[in-house]
């Protein structure tokens, strides 16, 4: 399984309305027969977690 989140080096999935210091609660794990075309942490603030976007075949 490919960890999207380390593989893109995504710094942080949070919003500034989480006002803690962890910065990850959200993952994506894709296996080998998945090709992804588009994957992106989305900056719209909806609530503490950031949107995760992602394209695949």
């Amino acid at each position: 399984m490919e960890n999207l989140v380390q593989s893109y080096n995504i710094k942080s999935a949070r919003t500034s309305w989480y006002p803690k210091e962890e910065k990850f609660a959200d993952y994506i794990f894709t296996s080998s027969e998945i090709k992804v075309d588009r994957f992106e942490v989305m900056k719209e603030e909806v609530s503490d977690h950031c949107p995760l976007l992602l394209e695949f075949a």
